[in-house]
């Protein structure tokens, strides 16, 4: 058989209505189907995903390969294990709470087989809620290619530059880069593209591709506003060689980082009615590490208010979401999402 242009590789666990609505969005245009082969990597304990699966893709004309992880694999070896099954020419992991946007297949693979030279390709994608309501929109409107440095400088400079589903290498790049580092664990997808970013650049495209979901059960939410990943965050950066983006701009994409990324936290704790959490993640602007960060101007007005309501009684807390909300509009960007 013919190598498929791109494998989606779908790691899955115990979420097998959204595996569904995930496959559902692969397969929705068959005519396609020689271009494609779809792998999923199953770490549920029970079957309801196996079965899913088998009768979804029993008609599909492509290819396709179920895998059953007995015992279950560390999320992270789940990932890889969904990807260093795919054949394809392009590899993109698509996470089972994940899905691709109505028509955007046929766009996408028609840019990555005229861009076969390239490595690495990232794609518009639609924020959304777990009601698949469109939270925020990353697009670019023409199509362009960032060099290393200039790459590098977006990545490190705007924690949100990159969402997984977003992202879709060469399969020799992926294998070129050893995959996901466990060791990386959560933020494992930012290591890689680190290191992708710096020898190969990123090609930005205008296709609008997938879906990249938001909510309360996502191991976005549980494990990565806390101290111990915000370490974990820092200890990427110093994987950075400085000379690659210069030590002072370094240094400014760092707080420029850690700073989105805190307020998103908070943002998003907020607009689900999560108090406390919202407090807990903001008290990570206390972290040594971060205290010791500049506060990039930008970022002053937010970290003022942010400030000024911490220090008030809790019993004024309802007024934090309003606040913050006219505040995010006297700044460039959404800056107080992720």
């Amino acid at each position: 058989m013919s190598t498929p242009l791109l494998s989606v590789c779908v790691p899955t666990y115990n979420r097998v209505d959204l595996l569904e609505r995930n496959l559902r969005s692969v397969i929705a245009q068959p005519e396609l189907a020689d271009k494609l082969e779809i792998v999923v990597s199953d770490n549920s304990d029970n079957d309801a995903s196996e079965q899913l699966v088998k009768e979804l893709l029993a008609r599909w004309p492509g290819t396709w390969t179920y895998i059953r992880n007995d015992p279950p694999l560390y999320m992270v070896e789940n990932f890889n294990r969904s990807l260093k099954e795919g054949k394809g020419t392009f590899l993109m992991s698509l996470h089972d709470d994940d899905y691709l946007l109505p028509g955007s297949l046929e766009k996408a693979l028609a840019y990555l087989e005229a861009r076969q030279d390239r490595h690495v390709h990232l794609f518009g994608i639609d924020v959304v809620d777990s009601e698949e309501r469109v939270l925020k929109r990353q697009t670019f409107r023409r199509r362009s290619y960032l060099e290393p440095k200039q790459a590098l400088w977006k990545l490190i400079s705007n924690s949100s530059f990159v969402r997984v589903p977003g992202l879709i290498m060469k399969r020799d790049a992926w294998e070129e880069f050893g995959f996901f580092r466990p060791a990386a664990r959560n933020q494992c997808d930012l290591d890689l593209w680190l290191v992708a970013f710096a020898k190969y650049g990123v090609n930005c495209s205008p296709v609008d591709l997938a879906a990249y979901t938001v909510h309360t059960g996502s191991m976005t939410n549980l494990e990565t506003f806390t101290a111990e990943n915000v370490d974990n965050l820092l200890g990427l950066f110093r994987r950075i060689d400085p000379q690659l983006v210069g030590p002072e701009r370094l240094a400014a994409g760092k707080a420029l980082f850690f700073h989105k990324f805190i307020f998103a936290g908070i943002y998003r704790q907020l607009r689900w009615g999560h108090w406390k959490r919202a407090v807990k993640v903001a008290q990570l602007f206390d972290h040594e590490p971060i205290r010791a960060l500049a506060t990039p101007m930008r970022w002053r007005l937010p970290r003022l208010v942010l400030k000024s309501l911490l220090d008030l009684n809790q019993a004024f807390t309802p007024s934090l979401p309003s606040v913050l909300e006219r505040t995010k509009h006297t700044h460039s960007g959404a800056v107080f999402k992720d």
